[in-house]
């Protein structure tokens, strides 16, 4: 390439790549001024924009009425089952929502649409990059297409939901902890816990593999990340953990509080004995395979997180169908592990496997678009097929790889 040309790339470039944000969010624009109140944007959007014009406490009772006004047009009837539309998200969080309270809603909720897409691509590459895939260019693509088309991506963006936000912070630690940057993997990984149900068994099990492999600066910066910021967010509003919980606790009767195991169990009968059981087993199962990750070894350590992500998505209370984008880590860690092992001959079995599952989600789940359940088949069934997976690749993800490192030909 000529000087020219390189110079005209580094100018075009930048220029095409704000033109795209730029009509990305035109689009955005356009379609919440037609979309419905009710999301999970809105909530939040009015606890931040309380806190961050009127120092009022985005957990103050009147802060959900309003929210609760704009979605029904009344105050929330918690008897019939209804939303009551809290902040509920840790104070942290109004870091994110608060300086878009100074947008109009329109442009607030359009540009929020906009960081959700383009967070989507961002953690799908994030976890390639953290599972270490050298893929090929049509698997990249293939992947990337998924991360949006599938039924979670579409759920994410119509409810606004925080999860692909939690799916960037979440894939950068994982991908900066792999790289070794300790400093940022652990800083990126206290961030998490803005999300805490889809991000607290990762955050548990890395501190522990980090205090036994004797990655100590990464637990220093995970502990200097958590005392910065829940220690920074309790000097700005010191009553706010006391404030959230009994926002949680009107929560406690509604649907929207079970894990899918917990809705799995009240589908079966069983009741909260059966979610109890269903969720001792898978835990007391994740913190044996803690035990066994723990000397420290990488691959050991992605596979077993990728398991954890799963299963915490199975057992931790609010269990929506957006936090299942989460699910794409396991599914790197899955792909990458067939890749390693079959090369570029996965690529046509690995896109059509991805069509297919994407097709699925979206089948299940139709009723969803009426207002109906969340599908039981996709919230437990689809975690269920990945932790299946998982096992598939098991032994080539890092036992048979460990020899091979070594040299050991493996069959």
């Amino acid at each position: 390439m000529s000087a020219f040309l390189r110079v005209a790339a580094r100018v075009v470039l930048p220029i095409v790549l704000v033109g795209l944000v730029l009509a990305l969010f035109y689009a955005n624009l356009e379609y919440v001024t037609r979309a419905p109140a009710r999301n999970d944007f809105f909530p939040r959007w009015e606890g931040g924009r309380a806190w961050i014009r009127a120092q009022e406490s985005p957990y103050d009772p009147a802060v959900s009425e309003r929210s609760q006004q704009r979605a029904y047009g009344r105050p929330a009837n918690e008897q019939r089952g209804e939303d009551p539309l809290h902040f509920l998200y840790p104070f942290p969080a109004v870091a994110i929502f608060g300086p878009l309270g100074w947008l109009a809603e329109d442009q607030a909720h359009a540009l929020w649409m906009s960081l959700l897409e383009i967070g989507l691509f961002a953690a799908t590459w994030l976890w390639i990059r953290a599972a270490q895939w050298r893929t090929s260019v049509w698997m990249t693509v293939s992947i990337l297409g998924f991360s949006v088309l599938w039924y979670p991506a579409f759920a994410t963006l119509v409810s606004a939901q925080f999860a692909a936000m939690e799916a960037v912070l979440l894939a950068g630690a994982v991908a900066a902890i792999q790289a070794r940057r300790e400093a940022l993997g652990g800083l990126l990984l206290a961030a998490t816990l803005m999300k805490p149900q889809v991000s607290l068994g990762i955050v548990i099990y890395t501190a522990i593999w980090a205090l036994v492999s004797r990655r100590r600066q990464l637990l220093g910066w995970l502990l200097t990340g958590l005392v910065v910021v829940f220690g920074g967010s309790l000097l700005l509003e010191p009553g706010w953990p006391a404030q959230m919980a009994r926002q949680a606790f009107d929560y406690l009767e509604l649907p929207v509080f079970l894990s899918p195991l917990g809705r799995l169990s009240a589908w079966l009968g069983t009741g909260q004995v059966g979610t109890l059981v269903l969720t001792g087993l898978l835990f007391v199962y994740l913190v044996w395979e803690w035990k066994e990750s723990v000397p420290g070894e990488a691959r050991r350590f992605l596979w077993t997180a990728g398991l954890t992500q799963t299963i915490a998505l199975l057992i931790l209370p609010f269990g929506t169908v957006p936090n299942l984008i989460l699910l794409l880590f396991p599914i790197a860690v899955v792909l990458e592990a067939w890749y390693a092992r079959q090369g570029s001959a996965i690529d046509a079995p690995a896109g059509i496997m991805l069509l297919v599952l994407a097709g699925g989600t979206w089948l299940v789940s139709l009723g969803q678009l009426e207002g109906g359940d969340p599908s039981l088949v996709l919230l437990v069934g689809l975690p269920l097929a990945t932790i299946v997976a998982l096992f598939w690749v098991r032994w080539w993800s890092f036992r048979a790889r460990e020899g091979a490192d070594l040299g050991v030909r493996i069959p």
